[in-house]
């Protein structure tokens, strides 16, 4: 009777145990996930909810602070407010995806810059197809572009031309 009081004693500390206190992600939405952590890298957060056994990945750009059981706090990263066309400045251009995980698709992206004369050069047609991209995104609510295609070369008329195609992507 003893050992069978032991046992169950063991085991109801060792659940306990296990069941460790959940984390709390506080995203840019205002939203609060409260999950377990299981690991961080330098663009992504991974984690489980309780009693579910499925990982979930989110992008750290929609993550305004994490809350581990701890105590302890780290940040996540500096929401980028888009408030209009007049803040296309701000839009962020990328080509990892792991920089969009758990942000919310906003549109299609395509643009084409084709310089006026031959003399024009590759990079400042670029900074323009790069420029209109970011405007597109930010007139869409979109803080983040995830380019999906570029081509520079020379077009029919033999000057220089940038196409980019990307999504659009936004906290909500």
């Amino acid at each position: 009777m003893k050992y069978l009081l032991t046992s169950a004693f063991l085991v109801m500390v060792l659940n306990a145990s296990a069941q460790a206190d959940p984390d709390l992600i506080l995203l840019h939405t205002g939203e609060h996930l409260t999950v377990y952590i299981s690991s961080i890298s330098d663009r992504t957060v991974t984690f489980n909810y309780p009693d579910e056994e499925v990982e979930y990945t989110r992008s750290k750009n929609s993550i305004e602070e994490i809350v581990f059981a701890s105590g302890r706090r780290a940040d996540g990263s500096e929401k980028v407010a888009i408030n209009g066309p007049q803040d296309w400045y701000k839009v962020i251009i990328t080509d990892y995806p792991d920089d969009i995980e758990g942000l919310t698709k906003k549109g299609d992206l395509y643009v084409k810059s084709t310089a006026t004369t031959v003399f024009s050069g590759a990079q400042k047609i670029d900074e323009k197809a790069t420029k209109k991209i970011k405007q597109r995104a930010a007139q869409m609510g979109a803080h983040i572009v995830y380019i999906q295609s570029q081509t520079n070369d020379k077009g029919i008329r033999r000057v220089n031309r940038s196409i980019k195609s990307g999504v659009a992507y936004g906290y909500r």
